[in-house]
């Protein structure tokens, strides 16, 4: 037999539980978590060029030019393993990948047709890059420091490599250089 003392000690806890179970009900319908969204962090990095991060991928969309980056000062964050630039960016900032280690897959489309000094700079586990043909113009130490980078694929109407573009790109055994090229900087191959 259960005497009053007991059945107010349940009532109490049983109370209490629906109490809770209500709050969390109501926390849920008021601030709803979506889990998958909590892990993409968007943004943007040009006047129409958006960003969007998630599980390692950063991917680059809409029309213009990415703008230039001071070392370190880059809005997205994190280890970041590839990089899809879509159809309609048309340059690629300064420095925007600069000592992402991880780095491994990078994407280009044919709208790009510069890419900025040292984007590239100390991406160590880089092993590849096409450049597509619309590029004309590679900035100055892009590349330098990718010290895995074997594969070189380099648009055939590319006019100027800056300086020091290959720097410390040991890895590389060969590399053709198109007859569009008009300008290459001092140093491009040094090390």
């Amino acid at each position: 037999m259960m005497n009053i003392n007991s059945f107010n000690t349940m009532r109490t806890l049983f109370n209490g539980r629906i109490i809770r179970v209500l709050f969390v009900g109501l926390l849920t319908i008021c601030f709803p978590i979506n889990v998958l969204s909590a892990s993409v962090k968007t943004g943007f990095c040009g006047d129409s060029v958006q960003w969007s991060l998630s599980e390692g991928v950063l991917t680059i969309t809409g029309s213009g030019q990415m703008q230039n980056f001071h070392k370190g000062k880059r809005p997205w964050r994190g280890n970041i393993k590839s990089v899809i630039i879509e159809e309609g960016v048309t340059n690629i900032g300064s420095r925007a990948f600069e000592n992402y280690l991880w780095l491994k897959d990078i994407s280009i489309p044919n709208s790009v047709k510069i890419i900025g000094d040292s984007t590239f700079l100390n991406c160590m586990n880089l092993k590849k890059i096409v450049i597509p043909n619309s590029v004309t113009g590679i900035g100055k130490a892009c590349f330098a420091g990718c010290s895995k980078l074997n594969s070189i694929i380099l648009s055939r109407d590319l006019q100027f490599i800056g300086e020091k573009v290959f720097e410390g790109c040991v890895s590389i055994t060969d590399i053709s250089i198109p007859n569009s090229v008009k300008i290459i900087g001092d140093s491009t191959f040094l090390n």
